[in-house]
């Protein structure tokens, strides 16, 4: 049932199994409980998958009830038990005496998280709750390897999860796998991914050899291999061979291009990488190519490549034989072209070389220069993440150097008449309606780095909260580690927020040391996760933005952070089983601490550091701000905000100031090219909107106009979660 799992988490549709007869049953009852069950959860179901579930036999509706309960429970996080250190949170820590909390906390502290406060757990006033649920349609096992072939062809990195679920529909998908593998796989760390999967399971064969054009595609399939980091920006430890390895390796350098100077961009890997393929043992004349490379970056004597002489050129001011030369190479000519603006005193000269060659530079990179350039004389500090697995990010100073506007304005509408272009080519989109809420969403261009969720989103992406929301409801769960029963096993985080004003100047927090305060209140600062298998321990954390918006000095609470803080300083990466989430919540005085149907976001924390920012909220926009990214910390001193807060404060700034394109922009690039923007969604033929309702078509009865669902089917609503669309289709 993977197909299952992958459609259900991914785009909210059930997948039923083909039936093995052709008979009709009418089971519309146990239909119709099956949709009563998963409303408690936040999910209902759409009158086409009622119906067709209602003619499904009883016990494969069973089968399928399974597993669906089991997929929205995880999406949801109500497949977990949260048990906070108050059961009658919020209530009883906002009554509760400051002696009472201070006793508790002692008691458990000296016990190094063994022993809790007893307390009996109140009966709550049912929820009440009047949001729209989610609908869940019908799906097809087309979409599914859709999904697939898009994930492959992104043309930008991809997440964990997604290639966890490549990993998963090549396993259990027998040998479909093949007719959906993609002409041309553009990233080259999707390649590695594929080619080191295919070969983990016995299914790599000599046709994959057309993907590999580098030496350093080459690397990055070794470097897989070895579990090691992809992108190339960590250090890997290289696994043993076996000889039919070594020479499947050396095959494929054979038909790289540029080798040597290539292997020299990565030469201390090569280096290692040679101790174990041992390429002298292969003495056919088709390796000798590949000897004389690993020789040569084994001799430590690096020839003169292309970027040397390109650095020597722009040292010694010959900024046009640079130009002229980087011009064989467009990418990398478009890599320097802010650097050569700024050393040159003819940039028109640049200018129209760029024009000569933008039709061979990447999509990727042209709508990364042309944003670039439209925003490059901004006064904001430039926002960099970098590659890599590490999910952090920083600001460094704008270039000093100034380019004329209007330099920076040919360059902007040279990359976008390219990109036009090349979109022209594409398959016409007809009418297109793009909502307008798809301007705050950023375009997925780096999710190499991003955590396991339920809602998928680019880093600096903007969510609109509905303007009654009374209560941000943020919660962690977590267990112990896997190792021993030891203190050193203990795992003891922290949920923290804090308020920023408009110029990221502390203003109030709340966490273990005051668990609240009159705009905020935690449920306790629990120590130990317990058992790593046992049903973990959990913590909540309220903030009343009802109250902070009555206040008069509401202006100056702008930012609101939730971070989780490692305080035995285990990173995130090596705890088993972290996860956060946060709750809409319109009344405190009705529904359980944890309520499946009031959860905005669910996501694992699985970072590599010991201080996470998940999400930011600005109270004044009434927004959300996706951040999931780890800052930098001082581990030698309490992990806590206080001790932390430059790193958190410079992230958050970063990401609140990121300069990507919009998802609006990249889709209107494409509407402009191939199809018509329209403001009626009623007329479209492609709709990108979060509300996945059909058309609405208007017919006339009796001289009156009457609203009917529009009964095409194959009009296609894309959300803003739908990234594997934008990576693969829009770029």
């Amino acid at each position: 049932m993977f197909r299952f799992h992958i459609l259900l988490r991914r785009k909210n549709k059930i997948l039923i199994p083909e039936s093995k007869s052709n008979v009709y049953y009418n089971n519309k009852n146990l239909a119709l409980a099956m949709m009563k069950n998963v409303e408690s959860l936040g999910f209902t179901f759409s009158k086409e998958l009622l119906k067709k579930l209602s003619a499904i036999d009883k016990s494969e509706l069973e089968a399928i009830n399974k597993e669906m309960i089991t997929c929205l429970k995880k999406k949801c996080g109500a497949d977990k038990v949260y048990n906070p250190m108050y059961p009658n949170f919020p209530e009883q820590v906002i009554e509760a005496s400051e002696a009472e909390l201070f006793i508790n906390a002692i008691i458990h502290y000296m016990s190094y998280g063994e022993l809790m406060p007893v307390y009996k757990k109140d009966d709550r006033f049912p929820l009440i709750w009047d949001r729209n649920l989610i609908v869940l349609d019908i799906g097809t096992e087309d979409e599914v390897w859709k999904i697939f072939e898009n994930l492959l062809s992104s043309k930008k990195s991809i997440s964990e999860q997604d290639k966890n679920d490549i990993k998963t529909m090549i396993i259990e998908g027998g040998d479909k796998y093949k007719d959906h593998l993609p002409d041309e796989i553009p990233l080259k760390e999707n390649i590695a991914f594929l080619c080191g999967t295919l070969k983990e399971y016995g299914k790599l064969d000599s046709t994959i050899g057309k993907y590999f054009k580098t030496a350093t595609d080459v690397l990055r399939l070794i470097t897989q291999m070895s579990d090691g980091d992809t992108s190339l920006s960590k250090n890997t430890r290289y696994k043993k061979m076996k000889r039919s390895d070594r020479r499947f390796y050396m095959n494929l350098l054979v038909g790289c291009k540029n080798l040597e100077e290539d292997m020299f961009r990565y030469k201390n890997k090569w280096i290692r990488i040679g101790e174990i393929i041992h390429p002298s043992e292969f003495k056919k004349q088709k390796y000798d190519k590949v000897r004389a490379a690993f020789n040569s970056i084994r001799s430590g004597k690096k020839p003169l490549f292309f970027a040397g002489k390109v650095q020597g050129y722009i040292q010694s001011g010959d900024i046009k034989r640079a130009t002229k030369l980087l011009s064989k190479r467009p990418g990398d000519f478009a890599r320097s072209l802010d650097k050569l603006l700024r050393e040159t005193k003819n940039p028109s000269f640049i200018v129209n070389e760029f024009r000569n060659v933008a039709d061979k530079i990447s999509t990727n990179v042209l709508l990364d220069l042309r944003q670039h350039f439209i925003h490059r004389n901004d006064d904001k500090l430039r926002v960099v993440i970098p590659k890599g697995i590490t999910s952090k990010a920083y600001t460094i100073d704008k270039q000093k150097k100034f380019v004329p506007e209007y330099i920076c304005s040919d360059i902007a509408e040279i990359c976008e008449e390219e990109i036009l272009t090349r979109n022209r080519e594409k398959e016409k989109m007809g009418n297109v309606y793009i909502d307008e809420s798809f301007k705050k969403y950023i375009a997925p261009f780096s999710q190499r780095s991003a955590s396991a969720t339920s809602k998928t989103l680019e880093r600096g992406s903007r969510i609109k909260l509905e303007d009654d929301i009374k209560i941000l409801r943020g919660f962690i769960w977590w267990t112990n580690t896997l190792l021993t029963n030891t203190l050193a096993d203990r795992v003891d985080l922290d949920l923290t927020a804090s308020i920023f004003d408009d110029n990221w100047s502390y203003v109030s927090v709340v966490s273990w040391r005051n668990i609240k305060n009159d705009i905020m209140v935690m449920s306790g600062d629990i120590t130990n996760g317990g058992d790593p298998d046992g049903s973990g321990v959990a913590e909540f954390l309220d903030v009343n933005l009802e109250k902070i918006k009555s206040y008069k000095e509401y202006a100056k609470y702008r930012y609101l952070v939730f971070t989780i803080h490692s305080f035995t300083k285990q990173k995130f990466s090596e705890i088993p089983n972290v996860r956060f989430g946060w709750m809409r919540r319109n009344n405190l005085g009705s529904g359980e601490i944890f309520e499946p149907k009031t959860v905005e976001v669910n996501m694992d924390v699985n970072a590599n550091g010991v201080v996470a920012i998940p999400v930011i909220f600005d109270i004044k926009e009434n927004e959300f701000i996706w951040c999931d990214l780890v800052s930098g910390q001082n581990i030698y001193m309490q992990n806590t905000l206080q001790n932390n807060i430059r790193g958190v404060v410079a992230s958050c700034y970063a990401t609140t100031n990121i300069n990507k394109i919009s998802l609006y922009d990249l889709i209107a690039l494409n509407a402009k090219a191939r199809g018509k923007l329209v403001k009626d969604r009623n007329k479209a033929d492609i709709i990108f909107d979060n509300d996945t309702t059909k058309p609405i078509t208007n017919i006339s009865v009796n001289g009156a106009i009457e609203n009917y669902k529009h009964e095409d089917e194959t009009i296609p609503i894309i959300t803003a979660y739908d990234t594997e669309y934008y990576l693969s289709e829009m770029m």
